[in-house]
C-alpha cells in the first residue's frame, strides 16, 4: 500500500501531461482504496514498482539494490511521511505568504522561495506588518491627522504615516522617515498616526505611552526611542516604557499614572479608526498628498513622491 500511495501522487501529477500515467494513477487509487478497506489489491502494481526501483538501483550499485531490498518497507514509509510533511509545510508557507507577505510568518525577514519565483503578494519588505481584519475601505487620504505633526503648517506636501510601534517594518522605515523630515523641513508637513495592531505585543501600551510623553512635550523624542528600543519593550514590557520616560527626563510618576489610566485611549482609538476607515492592510502605510505607499520605503522612494508633489 505504501508504494501505491506514492505512486498515486506521482502518477496523478504526471497524468496531467500524459494519458498513460492516468491509467497508472487510476490503478494506484484502486489499490489504496481496496487496501484501506481491507481488501486485496487487483493487479501487481506495487510489485512492478518495486522491481523497477530495484532494477534502477542495481544499475547504480548492486550493494545499494541489496540495501534497498532489505529495508524496502521502512524506506517506503519514510518517503510517505516525508512527502506528507513537506506538503503540509509547503501549504503553511503558501498561507503565510498570501496572509503576511512572507512564507515564514508575519515577523520574519528570512528567505522565502516564493519571492525568488516572483509569485504571491510580494515580499515582507513590500507588505509590512499585516493589519489583520482591515482592508475593507479604499486607500484614500486620511482626514484625521491627530496632534502629532511636524514641518510647515501651510506646506504644499502632506505626508501621513500609519505605523505600529511594535511592527518591525515600521521600525525599519524610521531612518528614512527621519531623513525626509530633516531633508525637507518646512516644505512638507509630516503626521504620524499610531495604528496598534492586535497581533503585536504591547502595541496598545506603546501607543498610549507616546501620547503620555506628548503630554509632557516630548512626543517625537519618545516616538523615536520606542523604535530604537523596540526589542527591549517586547522583552521587558511596561517597565521598559518607564525606563524610556526616565531617560528623556520626563516626570516618570506622572507618566506611569497616565499610561496606567489609559488617559489618551480616545486619541489612539481615533487614529486606529481612521486606519480602518481608509482600508490600511499593512504597516507602515504612507500617504503622500493622498497617494498610498505600503511598507517600509527608502529615502529615494519617499523623496520621489514628495518632489513630484512639490513640483
Amino acid at each position: 500500500m505504501v508504494l501505491c500511495i506514492i505512486a498515486l501522487v506521482v502518477f496523478s501529477v504526471l497524468g496531467i501531461f500524459s494519458a498513460k500515467y492516468r491509467v497508472l494513477a487510476k490503478e494506484a487509487l484502486g489499490c489504496v482504496i481496496k487496501t484501506a478497506t481491507f481488501k486485496p489489491c487487483e493487479g501487481d502494481l506495487e510489485d512492478r514498482l518495486r522491481r523497477g526501483i530495484l532494477k534502477s538501483a542495481f544499475k547504480i550499485s548492486p550493494t545499494l539494490a541489496k540495501y534497498i531490498n532489505k529495508y524496502f518497507s521502512l524506506l517506503s514509509w519514510a518517503f510517505v511521511l516525508l512527502f506528507f510533511g513537506s506538503t503540509i509545510y509547503t501549504g503553511i508557507g503558501i498561507y503565510n505568504y498570501f496572509a503576511f507577505g512572507n512564507c515564514n510568518g508575519p515577523n520574519s525577514t528570512g528567505f522565502c522561495v516564493f519571492d525568488v519565483l516572483g509569485g504571491g503578494s510580494g515580499s515582507t519588505n513590500e507588505t509590512g506588518c499585516p493589519a489583520v481584519g482591515f482592508g475593507e475601505g479604499s486607500l484614500i487620504a486620511p482626514t484625521y491627522f491627530g496632534t502629532h505633526k511636524t514641518g510647515g503648517e501651510n506646506a504644499k506636501v502632506i505626508v501621513v504615516e500609519f505605523g505600529c510601534y511594535s511592527c518591525p517594518y515600521t521600525q525599519q522605515a524610521q531612518p528614512a522617515v527621519n531623513e525626509i523630515i530633516k531633508k525637507y523641513g518646512d516644505k512638507i508637513q509630516f503626521a504620524f498616526l499610531a495604528l496598534p495592531l492586535p497581533n503585536h505585543k504591547f502595541s496598545n501600551e506603546t501607543a498610549l505611552a507616546a501620547e503620555c510623553a506628548s503630554e509632557q512635550g516630548k512626543f517625537w523624542e519618545y516616538h523615536n526611542k520606542l523604535f530604537d528600543e523596540q526589542e527591549g519593550v517586547k522583552n521587558e514590557g511596561i517597565s521598559k516604557l518607564s525606563q524610556i520616560a526616565g531617560s528623556l527626563e520626563l516626570d516618570v510618576a506622572k507618566f506611569n499614572s497616565c499610561v496606567a489610566d489609559k488617559k489618551y485611549l480616545e486619541n489612539v482609538q481615533k487614529s486606529f479608526d481612521e486606519g480602518v476607515k481608509v482600508g490600511i492592510y499593512g504597516t507602515p502605510t504612507f500617504f503622500i498628498n493622498g497617494k498610498p505607499l505600503v511598507g517600509p520605503k527608502t529615502v529615494d522612494e519617499l523623496s520621489r513622491e514628495i518632489d513630484a508633489g512639490l513640483r
